[in-house]
């Protein structure tokens, strides 16, 4: 059975809006979360739960006969993207993205936008309120279950480079045998240094002409302070995001080191660690983590207790440099004599350009590594599914 498209655009709200390939992918969630308002999902209820939501793209939530409510914020680039309904198969996306029950769930909530949505755009009972107050990681779609809130992750299928997330900030990694911080954002210390020059310069300084009126008058104080050095003292600007992306690069070398060290007893442990990190980004106590796959959710809480305690998994690192400058750093795993890329990380100065008006610094991005992977390596997701059997 087949999802209807008319052509590349899609007419909401009386303006046709085109189709978005930034966007594309992540409007997938809006399909996601039809299917999993129901307990077998078809055409009809999956078209309703989508209607029902172009309807009021701002933020709203609605309650189907089956007792099910859908909850949702501003989503109208999601829908306009159309990504919600290219797809071909209805019976193949049930299988990726359903989630195992008998009964339809209480709630079924699109996480990013309701958390971007104003309260009085969403009504939702107070007991719900409360559940997802408690959310720490970043799934894509909350599911309050009868029994159970499962938190969703949607593993977008369409992507060549899967991104497992962004580190922009000191965090602490809780390796052994003892802690370990990365450090991202603004928090380097050459970037810290090399800001002190800069004291004297005031922040209400002449606007720089690459930045227009509207972007200035919504930057922070800090970001109208970088803005100023990057255009007014360029030389000593590239000099900090040299310095910070080297001193990226000495963090990393040192991180990956203390994870993976001589002491292979570790290595499992530890990868358990950095995978939690990056593919849940912090567990809520008493729900259940699920991710999404072309063979159907699994539960990744329980797959990454599997690798935690898998004693025949060894990891290896390696630093790989690029004609662009700009280094990688490959993380591999065997189990059982196969080689699984488990991810690349790349760092990146986020703002360095003069023209940019927001300025974070430096970001990791962990990455599938799918670019890297030969033709006998397998994902980050198959060995997830390797330790389960």
């Amino acid at each position: 059975m087949r999802l209807e498209i008319a052509s590349d655009t899609l007419l909401a709200y009386g303006t046709p809006h085109k189709l978005s390939r930034s966007v594309g992918a992540r409007s997938v969630e809006l399909l996601v979360a039809a299917i999993n308002c129901f307990t077998t999902p078809n055409h009809d209820d999956i078209n309703n739960a989508f209607a029902k939501m172009a309807e009021a793209p701002r933020g709203s939530s609605f309650k189907f006969t089956n007792g099910t409510t859908l909850v949702w914020g501003n989503i109208e680039r999601l829908i306009a993207a159309q990504g919600h309904v290219q797809i071909a198969d209805i019976t193949d996306a049930v299988r990726q993205y359903k989630l195992p029950r008998d009964e339809p769930p209480q709630y079924v909530i699109l996480m990013d936008s309701y958390k971007n949505s104003h309260p009085n755009q969403v009504k939702i009972d107070p007991s719900a309120l409360r559940i997802l107050s408690l959310v720490k990681g970043k799934a894509d779609l909350t599911v309050i279950e009868q029994t159970e809130v499962r938190e969703v992750s949607i593993k977008r299928q369409g992507s060549k480079e899967v991104k497992l997330g962004q580190q922009s900030r000191r965090e602490e990694y809780e390796f052994m045998p003892r802690p370990v911080e990365l450090i991202g954002g603004k928090g380097l210390k050459s970037i810290q240094e090399g800001l002190q020059k800069f004291t004297s310069i005031p922040k209400n300084g002449n606007r720089p002409m690459v930045i227009d009126d509207l972007q200035w008058a919504r930057m922070s104080d800090d970001n109208k302070l970088l803005s100023l050095i990057k255009n007014n003292h360029a030389a000593e600007w590239q000099r900090l995001v040299a310095n910070s992306m080297c001193e990226a690069g000495q963090q990393l070398d040192r991180f990956l080191g203390a994870a993976f060290h001589v002491d292979r007893s570790l290595h499992a442990r530890n990868l358990g660690v950095l995978l939690s990190h990056r593919l849940i980004g912090g567990i809520t106590e008493g729900h259940e983590e699920w991710m999404t796959s072309r063979l159907g959710p699994f539960r990744l809480d329980l797959a990454l207790d599997e690798v935690t305690r898998n004693t025949g998994v060894t990891v290896e690192w390696s630093r790989r440099p690029s004609r662009s400058g700009k280094d990688s750093w490959v993380i591999t795993a065997t189990l059982s004599g196969k080689r699984y890329v488990v991810c690349k990380i790349e760092p990146s100065f986020d703002g360095a350009k003069p023209h940019v008006s927001q300025t974070k610094g430096v970001i990791y991005y962990f990455q599938e590594g799918s670019q890297v992977r030969t033709a006998t390596d397998g994902s980050v997701w198959d060995l997830l599914s390797a330790v389960k059997r």
